[in-house]
């Protein structure tokens, strides 16, 4: 039993899209840092081509007042032209210089922003001497200063080149690394993406192994109980898990647990049903036996009863005789009543001529005896 198992299925799922989410934060995460270390490198590269075209500025200008100061040495004269374009010259050459110490990022970088101003510093004060020179006239002094000028110039134009070549050759290394840093993002993308992926796929797999086989095994084991299977019980390895599946499986035991003791009781029920309808078959088959005997009985009575009608209507036509004897003998019986009344009354007439006589006798018997 694996620990997975036995974490609810929506901290699964939690955990799967936490991880998933934490590499897609991740690739994100990683794209900002190359977007940003890519902008880096851009702003570098931006910044070491304009220290190249600062440092060309200097140069071309140097080269220019040079060039107007030959002009002029070659002219004899100074014009306000002349003074004009080198003013503005040195002006623009100051402010790239100002520029470039700004943009100055390594030690060498800050060492030819140095050299170089140093180097302008020195040659200005020359080419106005040279200046001053020629508006006094004095050609040949201002044929030497131009002289020093020139070789300060020289100097001024090498520190240049190499201030340019510096920082173009940083420029290539810093897109050499620039190409490489972006390979390596991508490199690095892809293998998150990649790993993203792969991620999702295990986790999906994960939760299809761990969620819907258990799941589908126990709908299939479900089918199988409404179908009127109670033979088998929940699987061990189910019931052992602490999550949904393992809740579901537990229920699932106790429904068989309580069908089958449902089901004995029902068998019970039905050897009781059993015994009773045997029962009922014996008193049905014993009653059909008396309902025979019954019947034979009630043919005898019937016979009986309709010999008892014969007779009855033979005592009928008596009693009907009888009713016509005793009424001619109520007839004859009232006649006798009658005549027995009257015999009373002769009777009663007869006593009392009795009484009267014994008493006669009775007096004449006295008077004999007197």
């Amino acid at each position: 039993m694996t620990s997975i198992s036995n974490i609810r299925i929506g901290k699964k799922i939690g955990l799967v899209l936490s991880g998933v989410f934490l590499i897609l934060a991740g690739v994100c995460g990683l794209s900002l840092w190359a977007n940003r270390a890519n902008d880096k490198e851009m702003l570098t590269t931006v910044q070491r081509l304009t220290k190249v075209a600062l440092a060309q500025t200097v140069k071309g200008d140097g080269a220019a007042i040079i060039q107007l100061a030959a002009k002029a040495i070659i002219d004899k004269k100074v014009t306000a032209e002349i003074v004009n374009q080198i003013a503005a010259l040195r002006k623009e050459r100051k402010e790239a210089l100002e520029e470039f110490a700004q943009l100055a990022d390594t030690p060498t970088s800050i060492k030819h922003a140095a050299d170089m101003s140093e180097l302008v510093q020195k040659i200005t004060p020359v080419v106005d001497r040279m200046l001053a020179s020629l508006s006094a006239g004095r050609i040949a002094d201002a044929g030497k200063q131009y002289h020093a000028a020139s070789s300060i110039a020289v100097a001024l134009l090498d520190k240049a080149n190499e201030a340019s070549q510096f920082q173009q050759a940083r420029t290539v290394e810093n897109e050499r690394s620039r190409k490489q840093t972006s390979g390596i993002i991508w490199t690095l993308l892809l293998s998150c993406s990649f790993l993203g992926i792969a991620g999702a796929i295990l986790g999906g797999v994960t939760l299809t192994r761990n969620i819907a086989k258990p799941l589908a095994r126990a709908v299939k084991h479900l089918g199988e109980i409404a179908m009127g299977d109670l033979s088998k019980d929940a699987p061990a390895d189910l019931l052992a898990r602490k999550d949904e599946i393992g809740t579901l499986a537990n229920a699932k035991q106790s429904m068989i647990v309580a069908l089958r003791s449902m089901m004995q009781e029902i068998g019970g029920g039905i050897q009781t049903l059993s015994d009773a309808s045997n029962k009922l078959s014996s008193t049905s088959a014993q009653m059909i036996t008396g309902s025979r005997h019954a019947s034979d009985k009630v043919h005898s009575v019937s016979a009986a009863a309709e010999q008892m009608s014969s007779n009855i209507t033979t005592v009928a036509v008596g009693m009907e005789q009888t009713t016509t004897n005793l009424a001619h003998v109520a007839s004859t019986t009232e006649q006798m009543t009658s005549t027995i009344g009257e015999i009373a009354q002769n009777s009663e007439k007869a006593r009392r001529i009795t009484d009267e006589a014994t008493r006669q006798a009775a007096r004449i018997t006295e008077q004999i005896n007197q």
